[in-house]
């Protein structure tokens, strides 16, 4: 803790750059509201709250928590400033309304959204955020017509071996990946997908809801499949 409020009264004094100073999930405030906030640790940050669509200057953490957003009427999302990031480690975040998610600040650095051994289920995600999700997360957005969406800065989905991203329907993945400009980037193992790789890619259950899970790529599996028969095969000699 000494380290940490250390580097953030340096940073708030302009001693060292921004974006050193960590707001860390307590859950003391009674409820699971992220935007309650009785709920964080702000430490030394120059933070004193987070509130729906004002942009948050500093590195969110959550472990170990369920975490919502329930902003009430009208447009209620996280935004995640300009080179800033939200952790969620062994912990499930959603969104509550149909007009709540998750959006970074146009014509900026790229946000970060991680995702470890967690869930985050949200209407919609905007404007320049980087998903990075593990290969025990899951990833699902409950909007339709392109709820990944880039507007001015790319939306980006980077999608572990294992990981799962869940849309509406079968038909949402393809339209997901096939409107240029209008929707975000999908990466699944380090390949784009596009609608002519996504059933290698993927591997798809459900019907509505539709789960898309990454498998390996086939070459990977014709390696590991080479490897265990020499293996094999060398046990028998």
């Amino acid at each position: 803790m000494y380290k940490t409020s250390m580097i953030c009264g340096l940073a708030m004094l302009g001693l060292i750059s921004s974006g050193q100073c960590v707001v860390t999930w307590t859950g003391t405030g009674g409820d699971t509201d992220v935007f309650n906030d009785a709920n964080w640790d702000f430490g030394s940050s120059s933070l004193s709250a987070i509130d729906a669509n004002t942009e948050v200057l500093d590195d969110l953490v959550i472990s170990n928590a369920t975490v919502t957003s329930a902003s009430g009427a009208g447009f209620g999302a996280l935004l995640i400033g300009d080179g800033f990031s939200l952790t969620l480690t062994n912990s499930d975040y959603s969104s509550a309304g149909n007009t709540d998610g998750i959006s970074g600040v146009a014509s900026g650095a790229q946000s970060t959204i991680n995702l470890i051994n967690s869930s985050m289920n949200l209407q919609f995600a905007s404007i320049g955020v980087d998903f990075n999700v593990d290969g025990t997360s899951s990833l699902q957005f409950r909007g339709g017509g392109d709820p990944i969406n880039s507007q001015v800065d790319t939306t980006a989905l980077n999608l572990s071996v294992g990981a799962e991203l869940i849309l509406t329907t079968r038909a949402e993945f393809d339209e997901q990946v096939t409107d240029t400009g209008a929707a975000g980037t999908i990466t699944a193992n380090g390949t784009e997908v596009t609608v002519g790789n996504m059933d290698t890619l993927f591997s798809f259950t459900g019907g509505g809801p539709v789960t898309g899970t990454v498998v390996p790529e086939p070459s990977s599996m014709a390696l590991l499949g080479i490897g265990g028969m020499a293996l094999l095969l060398r046990r028998r000699k």
